[in-house]
């Protein structure tokens, strides 16, 4: 915290304390997402008090509470824009910080895996063509058009 307070930059600090630049920016993150941009606030906290912030262990009643939203977790992952992260961070501000980012991804990946069902499809290869049609939709602008569509506006 004080190396960062500092300006030193999350390489710098990762490569200054030993540790993944990765490790560096979730702490950082996280302490982020509890004391907003302004981490002096951490400075305050006991080592004690900061460890068990950053190391807290989820409730069983929190465990159970995200386990029931998972499959609605799971919903709105398919649409465009949602991300872990994003369902992580309104969980995060509504349960007031009850789990950290990596915990959630844990417990959704273990929830994931106990619930995913999957379809082998045996085929000869190069006998079909799969395509994922996931994400935003692909538009296609024909060149001639807007010259066209240009020159009729100048008109």
């Amino acid at each position: 915290i004080e190396l960062h307070l500092s300006g030193t930059s999350q390489r710098g600090i990762s490569n200054q304390l030993g540790i993944h630049r990765r490790t560096v920016f979730n702490y950082l993150d996280f302490l982020k997402s509890h004391f907003g941009d302004d981490l002096s606030q951490a400075l305050n906290l006991s080592e004690t008090s900061l460890w068990q912030l950053l190391h807290m262990e989820e409730s069983p009643s929190v465990r159970d509470d995200l386990q029931n939203q998972f499959s609605v977790f799971q919903k709105r992952l398919s649409q465009v824009g949602v991300t872990k992260r994003l369902l992580w961070e309104e969980y995060f501000q509504k349960e007031k910080g009850s789990i950290s980012y990596s915990r959630f991804c844990h417990l959704f990946r273990e929830w994931e895996s106990n619930t995913k069902l999957s379809l082998r499809i045996e085929h000869k290869a190069g006998d079909k063509l799969f395509i994922d049609f996931a994400g935003k939709k692909l538009h296609i602008i024909d060149p001639q058009m807007l010259i066209v569509a240009k020159q009729h506006h100048r008109l």
